[in-house]
C-alpha cells in the first residue's frame, strides 16, 4: 500500500516563483478515518514529500509524506512519518488543547481566505489527541469536531486526519479555489521541527505557506 501511495508523489511543485503548491482531488469514496490509509481513494491522492528544516537548515533526516483529499463535506489529511527508531517515539500529553507540539506530532495549516494573515491550525500527536487553533489564539476560541487516528509500524507512523469545512465556517470549496497550506511535523528524538513549505522562525508564518489547489470532479 505505501508504494501504492507514493505514485502520485512529488517532492514540491513550485510556481508562481517559490510558492510550492499540491493539488487536492475531489473523492466520492469515503476513507474510514482509522490512520492506515489503505482506502483505495488514497491511492488517486496527490501527495508531497521533501520537508525541510527551518530557517533553511536543510532537509529533514527523518522525511515526512503527506497527502490530501476532500469531498463534499471535510478535507482530508494523510502523512507517512518515517522513524528508524520507533521505541523513542512518545507522547506525554493526553488532554484535549494540552502542548501536544511537544511530543512526536504532525500540524495542518489552512489559511480558507487566502489573505496570508488568518488560518486554521490543527495538531494532532502520535497518541491521537488533538489540538485546535485560529491562528495563534487561545484554543479554547475554537473547537472543531474533527477526526485525528494514528497507526504504528515498525519503521513509520502514520495519521489520517477529517477536517469538516463546516467548522471553519465555510463552503465546500469549488473547484480552482487555492487556500494557503502547510503541513508539518514535529519529531523530538532529533529535535527535528519540519515542513512541505519552508518557514523561518516557526511554523505560523501564513505568508510562506504554499498553495493547495482544489481540483474539480474527475
Amino acid at each position: 500500500m505505501l508504494l501504492l501511495l507514493l505514485i502520485h508523489l512529488s517532492l514540491s511543485c513550485f510556481a508562481n516563483g517559490n510558492v510550492p503548491e499540491i493539488f487536492c482531488r475531489k473523492t466520492f469514496d469515503l476513507p474510514l478515518v482509522d490512520g492506515v490509509l489503505d482506502d483505495p481513494c488514497w491511492r488517486e491522492a496527490h501527495g508531497v514529500t521533501g520537508f525541510s528544516l527551518l530557517r533553511g537548515e536543510g532537509l529533514a533526516t527523518k522525511q515526512t509524506y503527506s497527502f490530501v483529499l476532500y469531498d463534499n463535506w471535510r478535507l482530508y489529511v494523510g502523512f507517512i512519518c518515517l522513524e528508524s527508531r520507533m521505541d523513542l517515539v512518545y507522547a506525554n500529553v493526553f488532554v484535549r488543547d494540552g502542548l501536544v507540539w511537544h511530543d512526536d506530532c504532525v500540524e495542518v495549516f489552512m489559511d480558507t481566505d487566502h489573505d496570508h494573515t488568518t488560518y486554521f491550525h490543527v495538531i494532532a500527536n502520535i497518541a491521537e489527541i488533538r489540538y485546535d487553533e485560529i491562528g495563534q489564539l487561545q484554543p479554547w476560541t475554537w473547537d472543531c469536531d474533527w477526526q485525528a487516528s494514528v497507526c504504528r509500524y515498525e519503521d513509520r507512523w502514520t495519521v489520517e486526519i477529517a477536517i469538516p469545512f463546516a467548522c471553519m465556517y465555510i463552503d465546500p470549496p469549488r473547484p480552482g479555489d487555492i487556500w494557503g497550506f502547510n503541513v508539518n511535523r514535529e519529531e523530538w528524538n532529533l529535535k527535528e521541527r519540519s515542513g512541505w513549505a519552508p518557514t523561518w522562525h516557526d511554523f505560523h508564518e501564513p505568508y510562506r505557506f504554499g498553495h493547495l489547489i482544489f481540483e474539480p470532479e474527475s
